[in-house]
């Protein structure tokens, strides 16, 4: 018998051993996700923002067309990938160790999580594999709406993960934006359809854009909130600060210059297609400049200049932002769901217990 048990722990060691060869640690950024960033900035800076609007699609070769799905469709196979990788380590923690007296009910709390996490993860997973075999037209809207919520249901997890585990306030309150934001995708459209059924359509569409609301709120101030905590590295660094800030500015210039290039169309139309906001539109527009800037120039400073788990924030934000809020494309549903699962990661490794492969990461850290 104890020669059974020591080769049941010697294999558990190999298998061990194998994962964490395969799978990153906590505050590493897989290679793949930061290809699908790369990937969702081009697509959003060329397809979405550009041709869609601007260019006569149908006078393009069809070489071209494909040339400008590239980026899209990289973001699909790579982002997919990374997904996995990123959520393995959720998925597959190390075992809650015995010797902590609130192992049962820790053990229950993370199974039951990631159950929930490890269904939505394959709803989305599906969902954007059947997109990629079918066009986009014929895909069953029940089955875009599925993956919508069950992507919402994934981030809401991993955020309220995040928000138990200790680490600076910044990254705290934006992993809550996450939850809140995430909530409020997700209440955006499933009040008007609760409402409508009860034949309540005013209070429908009154309920869903005051959640939906803010809930992007709750998105833009996430890039803002991260800010605070990037003070000591552009104080250390105050060259790489002040590239940082120009190319936020620049950003910024060239989101204005975008909405003045809109004359004589609508440009809160266009905004809600590109990244679907809407809730400063009937103010300005023009308004979205200053968060899409603070979004852009801590991209640049995390990715440059900061640590291993920086430059994982630094994806993160690029694929959160760039997805737009509470996307319902499945290309731009995954690159989310991705940017919300590397902040979360970010947040967590932020911690002394998050660092590596921690135990139970979904129900967070307690008393030994």
């Amino acid at each position: 018998m104890n020669g059974s048990r020591a080769e049941n722990h010697g294999a558990r060691g190999d298998t061990a051993t194998f994962q964490r060869a395969v799978f990153p640690p906590m505050e590493r950024l897989p290679l793949l996700a930061a290809v699908a960033a790369l990937a969702a900035v081009v697509d959003l800076l060329t397809r979405r923002s550009h041709f869609r609007y601007f260019a006569d699609l149908k006078a393009m070769s069809s070489t071209s067309r494909a040339a400008l799905s590239l980026p899209l469709n990289v973001l699909a196979v790579a982002g997919a990938a990374a997904l996995v990788f990123a959520l393995h380590i959720f998925l597959a923690a190390p075992p809650v160790a015995d010797a902590r007296r609130d192992r049962p009910a820790v053990h229950a709390t993370e199974s039951f999580i990631r159950f929930m996490s490890g269904t939505a993860a394959a709803l989305l997973l599906g969902t954007v594999v059947t997109a990629a075999l079918k066009p986009f037209a014929q895909l069953e809207p029940g089955l875009v709406l599925l993956a919508t919520a069950a992507s919402q249901l994934l981030v809401a997890n991993l955020a309220l993960a995040a928000v138990r585990h200790p680490g600076p306030l910044a990254v705290r309150a934006t992993s809550f934006l996450l939850l809140l934001a995430s909530v409020g995708a997700f209440l955006g459209f499933m009040l008007p359809a609760a409402f409508s059924a009860l034949g309540e359509h005013a209070t429908a569409a009154r309920a869903g854009t005051i959640v939906r609301r803010a809930g992007e709120v709750a998105f833009l101030f996430v890039p803002a909130t991260l800010a605070f905590q990037t003070g000591r590295l552009a104080v250390r660094r105050r060259k790489l600060a002040l590239t940082a800030a120009f190319l936020a500015g620049l950003a910024a210039s060239a989101f204005v210059v975008y909405g003045a290039l809109t004359a004589g169309k609508d440009f809160g139309t266009i905004l809600y297609g590109v990244l679907r906001l809407e809730a400063f539109s009937g103010l300005s527009p023009r308004a979205y400049a200053i968060p899409m800037g603070v979004a852009a120039g801590l991209v640049a400073l995390l990715a440059i200049g900061g640590t291993e788990n920086a430059r994982q924030r630094a994806a993160g934000v690029a694929l959160y932002v760039a997805a737009g809020y509470a996307p319902l494309s499945p290309a731009l549903l995954l690159a989310m769901t991705l940017g919300a699962t590397l902040l979360c990661r970010a947040a967590i490794a932020e911690g002394p217990t998050g660092v590596g492969y921690p135990e139970a990461p979904l129900a967070g850290p307690a008393e030994a």
